[in-house]
C-alpha cells in the first residue's frame, strides 16, 4: 500500500496516479484489509489479488486496475 501512496505523491505514470491526480489528492486515499493471508508464496498472493480485483470489479473500465502480471493468474479463478 505504501507503494501506491508513494506513486501518487511522486506523480509516477501509473493508473492509480492518473485517478488521484484527476479527482483526488493523496489525503483521500484509504486502505482496508479484505483478507489476511498466512502464506509465504508470491503466487498464492497474486492469485488472491486477482480474485479480489475480479470480485470487486476494480479492473478498467470500472476501476484503476489494468492488465498486468496479476491477471495472468485470473484464468485460474474464472470458475470462482
Amino acid at each position: 500500500m505504501s507503494e501506491h501512496l508513494r506513486d501518487v505523491r511522486l506523480h509516477k505514470e501509473k493508473p492509480i496516479t492518473t485517478h488521484f491526480d484527476s479527482s483526488h489528492c493523496d489525503d483521500n486515499m484509504y486502505f482496508s484489509v479484505l483478507e489476511t493471508l498466512y502464506i509465504a508464496g508470491r503466487q498464492e498472493r497474486v492469485i488472491r489479488e486477482a480474485l479480489w480485483i475480479k470480485r470487486l470489479k476494480t479492473m478498467k473500465p470500472f476501476g484503476c486496475n489494468v492488465k498486468d502480471s496479476v491477471f495472468q493468474s485470473a484464468t485460474l479463478i474464472d470458475s470462482i
